[in-house]
């Protein structure tokens, strides 16, 4: 075997089960850091949002939450 196949011998896909997966993939987050997992996930939102064709960047409303007095019943 020269060093070409030993390569690819390692990047062959494994059958895992469902457990192992998760296991496998809680491991390898948990070795991330919070920016690095934080970075991650805003741009899995980005794309998701990219796919349903939102535009993130367009300016939206302003919902800041404000003070509205009750009226007395």
């Amino acid at each position: 075997m020269d060093g070409a196949d030993k390569v690819a011998e390692g990047l062959a896909p494994r059958k895992l089960s469902h457990q192992e997966a998760r296991t496998e993939q809680h491991l390898y987050w948990s070795r991330k850091s919070i920016a690095e997992r934080l970075t991650a996930a805003t741009e899995l939102t980005r794309r998701l949002y990219r796919m349903r064709g939102i535009d993130i960047d367009e300016r939206k409303a302003d919902f800041t939450p404000s003070r509205v007095r009750r009226r007395q019943s």
